[in-house]
């Protein structure tokens, strides 16, 4: 081989092992790229599923929650609706009887009497003024008497009030009725039993306080 030849020969490996060092550095550099796509796209991957599971997750335990909500508030409405239930049949029991223990009181002479000067009291403060109509039952079991009148008339004095028009009524079984001009004071069983919803609250509240006692006892 002649010396030019081997300058030729030279530098063509020369040039080859350059390319050949190009060619790995560049594969090289291509590899480490490629590894760090995948990875990112691995890292990704895993951070995507790991949301999703946590959405997931977290959606299932927000529709258990819904779910155990929605249920609490059936059991709360069934038992709210049991509990009206129950009060209503005790009301429609108690109704009737009330009206009996009511002319039964008028029918004793000191319940008649305290019955009197509590309406006489409450008419002072809503009525006022000095000409008062009292309207009392004319017959039956809760007739007005002379001493239903002496009473009344001992309780006026006692309270320094004047004296009033008595006038007997025969719609009225029990209680009295206190009229002043165009205002009335209705004290008999009738008014005080006209505001039906606001009796039966007062008797709901009774009967709670009742079986609030009862438990407090029991426990």
């Amino acid at each position: 081989m002649s010396s030019f030849e081997s300058i030729i020969s030279h530098q063509v490996e020369t040039l080859t092992g350059v390319l050949r060092e190009h060619t790995e550095k560049r594969r090289g550099e291509i590899l480490s790229k490629a590894r760090e796509r995948a990875d990112a796209v691995l890292r990704h991957s895993r951070h995507a599923a790991r949301t999703r599971m946590h959405e997931a997750v977290t959606e299932e335990r927000r529709r258990r929650e819904s779910a155990l909500l929605e249920a609490r508030q059936r059991l709360d409405t069934e038992a709210r609706r049991q509990v009206q239930r129950r009060y209503r049949d005790l009301l429609g029991e108690a109704w009737p009887g009330i009206n009996r223990e009511l002319a039964a009181r008028w029918a004793e002479p000191e319940a008649r009497a305290e019955w009197c000067e509590l309406l006489l009291d409450e008419a002072g403060d809503a009525l006022g003024g000095n000409v008062w109509i009292v309207e009392h039952p004319d017959s039956g079991t809760g007739a007005w008497s002379r001493d239903d009148k002496r009473r009344f008339e001992q309780a006026l004095a006692a309270r320094d009030m004047p004296a009033v028009e008595f006038k007997a009524d025969n719609g009225i079984d029990a209680g009295l009725r206190i009229r002043r001009g165009g205002a009335c004071l209705d004290g008999t069983i009738a008014g005080l039993l006209s505001r039906r919803s606001a009796v039966e609250g007062r008797l709901i509240a009774n009967w709670e306080t009742v079986v609030a006692n009862a438990e407090v006892a029991g426990d």
